[in-house]
């Protein structure tokens, strides 16, 4: 049975369509970009306005091994063991359809999961609260992604037009040993718990490139 991830890519602004080109270059066709800010934990940065960075989040679909096959040589091209290069992560999916694959290779070893990639859709202008809120509970920092509502009940009349309320996704990766006290520091603080206050998703990283702008070790 082939297994299938979700490749992300957190890198800064202007990187995304050489993720793209590269990718196409070796066979590699679709994806999605995402635009956001970057947050670096640091107190000098914070008082020359630096700690805020603009980000581009680009995300390709396909069998496992393929995605593996993308993040290992982009992760090579993009040097993203050094600072400030950007991360790249994957994450199991129960199912994909359309795009290119690789047959499963034989042998095929089991992830260990060692992070866990915490996401939380709030309201516009919530993201920088639940984000400190994480950092309090042991976070290092995240991606606010600006994105829009499309639920049945979230629309507004104007002049007779749907409105969608503008919403915000904070996207971090954390270590597992800190994941639920993190959580659990956004629910408080958050209200994510009671109908309407947001949503919260904690999925499983299967495998980690780059460590920077998370202030992450991979070991």
């Amino acid at each position: 049975m082939k297994r299938f991830e979700c490749a992300y890519f957190i890198v800064k602004h202007g990187w995304a369509s050489r993720i793209l080109h590269y990718a196409r270059e070796h066979d590699i066709f679709g994806g999605t970009i995402f635009y956001g800010t970057g947050t670096v934990k640091s107190s000098v940065l914070h008082m020359l306005s630096l700690d805020k960075t603009e980000k581009e989040i680009v995300i390709m679909a396909a069998e496992k091994t393929y995605t593996r096959y993308i993040m290992e040589m982009l992760s090579e091209e993009l040097k993203m063991k050094k600072d400030h290069h950007g991360i790249a992560f994957g994450i199991p999916v129960a199912g994909f359809i359309g795009g290119v694959h690789r047959e499963k290779e034989d042998g095929e070893e089991e992830d260990e999961n060692m992070y866990n990639a915490v996401i939380v859709v709030l309201e516009k202008g919530k993201a920088e609260d639940a984000l400190e809120a994480a950092q309090s509970a042991g976070a290092d920092g995240g991606v606010i992604i600006n994105a829009r509502g499309a639920g049945r009940h979230e629309t507004n009349k104007f002049m007779f037009m749907d409105i969608e309320p503008e919403k915000e996704i904070l996207l971090m990766i954390t270590p597992r040993e800190k994941t639920d006290d993190i959580s659990k520091a956004i629910d408080a603080k958050m209200n994510i718990s009671k109908p309407g206050h947001g949503i919260m998703m904690i999925q499983e990283v299967s495998k980690i490139y780059g460590v920077s702008i998370y202030n992450i070790t991979t070991g």
